[in-house]
């Protein structure tokens, strides 16, 4: 079952900004706190971003002694001439929050420091955990030991072990949010030490680094993929295939986000999904958490827009099966194919559910009936599973009691071949038994179906009497008065499955917007 995780759904109240203006600056009484900032205790920045943030009602407390230029020329008792120039509503409206300084071009990260280089003042870096990352490499690179003389959540400061001077100082600056190297005294000046990878240094989060390219390109790549990699890199390193593993997990995490926040934000996400993709359906299946305004998450169907609106001119046939979720909460992915006239594959529903089981296949099919398709008649191929054939038989029971025994079933069930030919091997361990139910299932012709099932009754007549048991027109094509248009198998989903397989380790909600690319470009 899927663990608990819980989904807050927290609506922001809009508030409107006022900015107050004063007709004259009289004199400035007052100065600020001589307080240092974190970012003036690295040091200026190369930047300008040693401007402080100041409330507008403290406007006038502020001394800016430092910045004005005094004009002696300025008579303050002059009256102000009436006739200037009204300021433009950008300029009135402009605050210290929205001011855009063209100084700072915005960029995420603007280094391009590799480990054999030195460092140098200025050079930036997305978070803490790159520069710590960019130092280890470099004494991994230069064989030189370091110690952490002072960390916390907006300084780093680091020097050599044997104090010959070699220091590197970098802060978060608040103006835009990255790091930034301030101070750095380099290179070393003392003799190399024997300074190797062990497993105290090459810990997870130094292996994450070391392999997210691979994981971005690979969301599924293998473990001993990983380990090859960190072999090569560093001086043949054995890391443990569990160090390796969290080293992707968290890897993911750095890349696509993490587990609980996605799953906290999966309502926003599918509400601005069906918004931009009209038509769309989503329905939820939660568990009361006794607080107002949260809930667990149980289940979530959706079906894209273009899909529903393109099934109507597809065959009346879906298969349904069901695949693995291999992230950090464990579950079911469902998935319903339709195929069009060029027998090609074509998305048509999906759910995320806690187990196979005669509920969650039933509220699956449910779904489907109520937001994809009211046609009657429709075949449903799939698997035997015993939720499965459970749930279609609670559907026909349900549409025998509300409508006339006289009409056709509103839908028709049959079996995936392969599926039967498969359970049969693996009672009786005879692939030539295998074959031939697979010939008998796939013929079209009541002579060639007769010839091939008397010659499996020869074969094994255990296995010819199991099959007779099971109804023709569920599993053989010459039976099937032409439900199933051909389809014999549930190869379609597997087809589908096979391109999100590396999907299916992520965040739920990455998962579901690589479901939405991939269909659209099955639909183009």
């Amino acid at each position: 079952m899927l663990n608990a995780a819980e989904l807050y759904v927290e609506v922001e109240p809009l508030t409107v900004g006022i900015v107050m203006q004063s007709p004259r600056v009289e004199r400035i009484a007052q100065s600020l706190p001589e307080t240092l900032t974190p970012v003036e205790e690295c040091g200026p920045s190369t930047q300008v971003d040693n401007i402080p943030y100041v409330p507008s009602e403290h406007i006038d407390d502020i001394e800016f002694s430092e910045r004005l230029v005094v004009n002696d020329d300025y008579d303050m008792d002059e009256e102000e001439d009436d006739d200037y120039d009204a300021l433009s509503q950008l300029f009135i409206e402009n605050t210290w929050d929205d001011i855009h300084d063209p100084s700072y071009d915005g960029k995420m990260c603007i280094t391009n420091w590799d480990e054999s280089q030195e460092f140098q003042k200025g050079l930036q870096f997305s978070d803490k955990q790159e520069v710590q990352h960019a130092i280890m490499l470099y004494s991994l690179k230069h064989n030189q030991a370091y110690k952490v003389k002072e960390s916390n959540k907006t300084k780093l400061h680091v020097c050599c072990i044997n104090l010959c001077g070699w220091r590197v100082r970098a802060c978060k600056r608040s103006k835009h949010g990255l790091w930034e190297i301030t101070k750095y005294n380099g290179p070393h000046t003392c003799m190399h030490d024997t300074f190797t990878p062990n497993s105290t240094i090459l810990d997870s989060k130094f292996i994450k680094f070391e392999v997210r390219h691979l994981v971005q390109a690979d969301h599924s790549v293998k473990i001993r993929v990983l380990q090859k990699e960190i072999k090569q890199l560093h001086h043949n390193y054995d890391a443990s295939y569990y160090k390796v593993w969290d080293a992707r997990r968290k890897a993911i995490v750095h890349l696509f986000g993490d587990w609980d926040e996605s799953y906290h934000l999966l309502p926003k996400f599918m509400a601005a999904l069906t918004e931009s993709n009209p038509g769309s359906k989503v329905e939820w299946k939660t568990l009361n958490t006794g607080v107002i305004g949260s809930a667990y998450f149980y289940r979530v169907f959706w079906a894209f827009g273009p899909s529903i609106e393109g099934f109507k001119h597809c065959r009346p046939m879906i298969s349904i099966d069901a695949t693995f979720l291999y992230g950090k909460y464990k579950g079911k992915l469902m998935i319903a194919m339709a195929q069009d006239a060029n027998n090609s594959v074509y998305p048509l529903a999906f759910t995320v559910v806690e187990e196979e089981s005669q509920s969650s296949w039933y509220w699956f099919l449910d779904c489907i009936k109520k937001h994809v398709t009211t046609l009657e008649g429709i075949c449903i191929i799939s698997d035997g599973h015993t939720g499965i054939m459970s749930a279609i038989d609670a559907i026909l029971a349900t549409d025998d009691e509300d409508d006339d025994s006289s009409r056709p079933p509103n839908l028709y069930h049959r079996f995936c071949i392969r599926h039967v030919a498969s359970n049969f091997n693996e009672r009786y361990h005879d692939k030539q038994l295998k074959n031939m139910i697979k010939k008998a299932g796939g013929a079209n012709q009541l002579r060639k179906f007769n010839t091939i099932m008397e010659a499996i009754r020869k074969l094994n007549p255990s296995a010819g009497k199991r099959l007779d048991d099971i109804p023709r027109e569920k599993w053989a094509l010459a039976h099937d008065d032409g439900r199933r248009y051909g389809a014999t198998t549930t190869n379609l989903v597997k087809c589908f499955n096979g391109v999100l397989k590396g999907a299916r380790n992520l965040p739920i909600i990455t998962m579901i917007g690589i479901h939405f690319f991939q269909t659209c470009e099955i639909l183009q």
